[in-house]
């Protein structure tokens, strides 16, 4: 039980950790042998974190337990001893990760630092990382800064996993930013980061390239927001979903290209470092699902955002856990449709076909220039307010557009048009998704039925028959999942005479939900179909003698 983490001593652990086998075994009675073998990974999670605390030659014999009760075969029984693995590296991972940063607060006043509230970001000088500092007006490059009673020095340049703009370049130019015009500068800048994307990729529309280029300086002015919408890159194999990613994320802040969904690394990259990150994967949600990442996928899209891990068990109420900050900019691309709920905390760019070549490599150092004057503007705006806007859409679509809209405001006001025409198209696309979806159906199903209300109540038996008209035998739908999916919706429930359930007919409720989904209000009523004729049988009774 949950409860026994805020009780338990280590001596209790280890007695728990002795009882393993009785606790495997209860487990595995609570999971049907005839289960899924694709939702088994899932049901065993708690079971193989178990076995990662045990003795190896424990662990496999209680794999063979698992082995026998699920007919596993040796494949797949391989599949689960790596995945045990895979836990205890990343248990082992974060707690000497902490442990290091406990070790250092005590012993040494010189911390390992690369986020803190004056930081413009780290820059190279003269061959070695250093802090560049926001100090009034002033910007200034420091190799360490006092804060409090602590000194902070930034990392080695080996431990960065971007590269590093030179101090003396962004220097330069915020001096010389400085002197110029609010929109001559960061206007041309917007324009001149449109002309980089369009030199990588092709994009479906002007709007698109004006998107990617507002959400990198969006990067670099972070702080001062409450959102960063996902940026998912769509398309089949070889539309160059990679190239246009790695264009966006080496000019983006802190930008990195990574494979590893693995949580310890994560958290890392997330707290440490508050890196941009762009995931190049087949499946995002299948690999977060298989390394126990996918809160961290969620969630660095919010501001505020924090996973929690249970790092110290033995350590008692409150200093057992350790909540990891997440939020961050994240650029996917994927062959395979994102997570529906997942898809709605970002942007999805379906890539097209091209058939134009593009000869330049994408490196960091094709976008080195570009990063330098986006650091002078994050030196100039770092700390200020952003302009007040509207959201530009309903719903979650307008939370994560509004910064993208602020930073038009600032930068290219005249461009505000372009963008509300993609707005446009975004809130049709999502419309149009929701009304796909079983709530759609469900709402269909009712105004197709507003003449069967009586007294205010509408049958749920009704609304299910209505749904299940088109639907083959295997896809029918039960009473009891359309009467949990409407009180979803927010439709109250009722009953009926003959004890049935039913909804209370909320004419101002139907009308929000319909509008949301896309639902046409006065469909034309769908008929149930006849039954086919089936001819009599004509059945001929034959007298038979004894002998036959």
């Amino acid at each position: 039980p949950n409860d026994y983490y805020l009780t338990a001593t280590k001596e209790d652990f280890q007695k728990l950790i002795c009882e393993a086998q009785g606790i495997v075994i209860y487990l595995l009675k609570r999971i049907p042998p005839d289960v899924d073998k694709i939702e088994l990974p899932k049901k065993l999670e708690v079971i193989l974190d178990v076995l990662s605390q045990v003795h190896e030659a424990k662990a496999e014999a209680y794999l063979n337990e698992v082995k026998s009760y699920f007919g596993l075969n040796g494949r797949e029984l391989d599949g689960y001893r790596k995945h045990i693995k895979e836990i205890q590296k990343t248990r082992r991972t974060i707690e000497r990760d902490a442990n290091a940063t406990r070790l250092q607060d005590e012993k040494n006043p010189a911390i390992l630092c690369a986020i803190f509230p004056a930081l413009v970001d780290l820059v190279e000088h003269n061959g070695e990382t250093a802090f560049l500092i926001k100090d009034n007006d002033d910007v200034r490059v420091v190799t360490e800064y006092q804060q409090g009673d602590k000194i902070l020095i930034p990392p080695s340049k080996d431990k960065i996993p971007w590269l590093l703009p030179p101090a003396d370049k962004v220097l330069k130019i915020y001096d010389r930013q400085k002197k110029s015009p609010k929109g001559d500068t960061y206007g041309q800048l917007l324009d001149d980061l449109i002309e980089y994307h369009r030199s990588i990729s092709a994009l479906p529309s002007d709007e698109h390239y004006l998107l990617m280029a507002v959400w990198v300086m969006l990067t670099y002015l972070l702080e001062e927001m409450h959102y960063s919408p996902i940026l998912f890159l769509f398309a089949v194999p070889e539309r160059g979903k990679s190239r246009t990613g790695k264009g966006i994320i080496y000019a983006a802040y802190r930008g990195m290209y990574v494979e590893s969904l693995r949580e310890a690394y994560l958290l890392r990259v997330g707290q440490h470092l508050g890196a941009s990150l762009f995931f190049d994967v087949t499946n995002i949600w299948k690999k977060a699902e298989k390394y126990g990442s996918e809160d961290i996928i969620l969630l660095r899209f919010e501001k505020g955002a924090k996973v929690a891990r249970v790092l110290y068990p033995d350590a008692g109420p409150f200093e057992d856990t350790v909540y990891f900050s997440i939020f961050g900019p994240t650029v996917i691309a994927t062959n395979e449709q994102p997570n529906y709920i997942l898809e709605t905390r970002g942007v999805t760019t379906v890539m097209p076909q091209s058939n134009k070549n593009y000869e330049n490599e994408i490196t960091p150092e094709l976008a080195i220039d570009l990063k330098c004057r986006l650091l002078a503007f994050r030196a100039k705006y770092i700390g200020t307010k952003l302009p007040e806007v509207k959201k530009p859409a309903n719903g979650r679509l307008g939370d994560i557009l509004k910064p993208i809209m602020q930073m038009l405001h600032l930068v290219k006001p005249e461009s505000i048009g372009k963008f509300l025409e993609l707005i446009e198209r975004l809130s049709i696309d999502r419309t149009n998704e929701r009304g796909s979806s079983v709530e759609a159906e469900l709402l269909s199903a009712i105004v197709s039925l507003s003449d069967k209300v009586t007294n205010g109540k509408l049958a749920v038996k009704l609304i299910t028959k209505r749904l299940n008209l088109k639907r083959s035998f295997r896809a029918q739908l039960t009473y009891q999942f359309v009467g949990r999916r409407l009180g979803a919706m927010g439709l109250e429930k009722a009953s009926i005479g003959n004890g049935c359930s039913a909804i209370l007919w909320n004419e101002d409720l139907i009308d929000s939900l319909t509008a949301r989904y896309g639902i046409l209000k006065d469909p034309e009523p769908e008929e149930e179909p006849q039954k086919p004729h089936k001819p009599h049988k004509r059945i001929i009774l034959v007298k038979r003698h004894k002998h036959q």
